[in-house]
């Protein structure tokens, strides 16, 4: 109901759009119209009648391990200055092409990878802790503080649904990979560590200048046009349309010189972003919705459900983290589809065994 009632009120979003030329398939390149929120819930539905056994939601892990494999190492060559197409990056942007993007989708895969590590033997298990490393590593150097914020969340989320003898395990895993990354930090073709770049993006975030400031006046903005028209929005995507008129008319001069400059393409808030497409309706419907799955997941971890908690830890990592950052496709892609195998696959009662199945038994 919370899925239909959110692509439902999307449409009446559209419907009353300022702009519905660009209502219907969005800008680029977020692309985040209409059509991309209705293929969005599409996938959602069309994994949750396909996915109905353990085992393929076992695959769909491996799959993820694999993504979180390649991502990370490409963003391990680019930060080491080996990259043949684009060089040295300082924040690598990995084979998604943008920063804050790639450290969306390794939040995806992690959990994933980790799970796959944990439940496999032998050399899967190996070159599933190698997907581990080379994930985490990518996210460390994406440098994307809503990405660090949601890998918080979600280490969080593992600790308190894994099993006590699941935890010693992670633990000892991240306390190895921690020393691992720690031989890594070192190198940096610019001449600058990776200690260096993380401690100045931290250092930039307590300042309250710079990349911060544009955020928070982001923020007042996606408040301000929420307020203004609450039950529609302006349109999907037509925020970039109005958002330089709403901080002339609304802001204060100092908010205002902080976007006139440039495209402000959401006001990088999830929830913000859905009630300016949509109104907030949209925003409590997708509230609910996430909501429900994540109270579906608990129940199902406390009914001896161990494939859930990769699921909560996911759910757990991209809220966080889309509250920080501009919509994009190719997390939300993935967490879509993976909540819909998820609610396909994981059942919330105990197996009639009463032990949790093994992943790769």
């Amino acid at each position: 109901m919370a899925v239909a009632g959110f692509v439902a009120w999307y449409l009446v979003g559209y419907v009353f759009s300022i702009d519905r030329s660009v209502g219907l398939h969005g800008e680029f390149p977020e692309y985040q119209g209409l059509s991309t929120t209705v293929a969005y819930t599409g996938l959602y539905l069309v994994a949750r009648l396909c996915f109905t056994e353990p085992a393929h939601l076992q695959r769909l892990f491996v799959v993820l391990s694999v993504v979180t494999a390649a991502v990370g190492g490409y963003a391990l060559l680019q930060r080491l200055g080996l990259d043949p197409l684009w060089g040295v990056a300082t924040r690598p942007f990995s084979t998604v092409g943008q920063a804050n993007s790639m450290a969306a989708t390794l939040l995806v895969g992690l959990p994933a990878a980790v799970a796959t590590a944990v439940a496999r033997k032998g050399i899967p298990r190996i070159l599933a802790w190698t997907a581990v490393v080379l994930g985490f590593f990518g996210l460390l150097t994406s440098l994307s503080r809503g990405g660090w914020l949601g890998m918080m969340a979600a280490a969080v989320v593992v600790l308190l649904f894994q099993k006590p003898r699941r935890r010693r395990s992670i633990l000892l895993a991240a306390l190895t990979t921690s020393a691992v990354l720690a031989l890594l930090l070192a190198p940096s073709s610019p001449g600058r560590s990776l200690g260096q770049d993380a401690r100045e993006r931290l250092a930039a975030s307590t300042s309250g200048e710079g990349s911060v400031s544009k955020h928070l006046t982001l923020w007042k903005l996606g408040a301000v046009i929420t307020i203004d028209r609450p039950w529609t929005g302006v349109g999907p995507q037509v925020f970039p349309q109005v958002a330089l008129r709403y901080a002339d008319e609304e802001l204060t001069e100092r908010d205002y010189a902080n976007v006139r400059p440039y495209w402000n393409e959401s006001p990088h808030n999830g929830l913000l972003s859905i009630s300016t497409d949509a109104g907030v309706p949209a925003s409590v419907a997708y509230l609910v919705f996430l909501t429900a799955i994540g109270i579906r997941a608990a129940r199902a971890t406390h009914a001896g459900q161990a494939l859930a908690v990769p699921v909560l830890a996911v759910l757990a990592g991209y809220v966080v983290s889309s509250q920080f950052m501009t919509p994009e496709m190719s997390s939300s892609t993935a967490v879509w589809g993976l909540l819909g195998a998820a609610c396909g696959t994981i059942p919330t009662r105990p197996p009639p065994s009463e032990t949790a199945p093994a992943m790769g038994s």
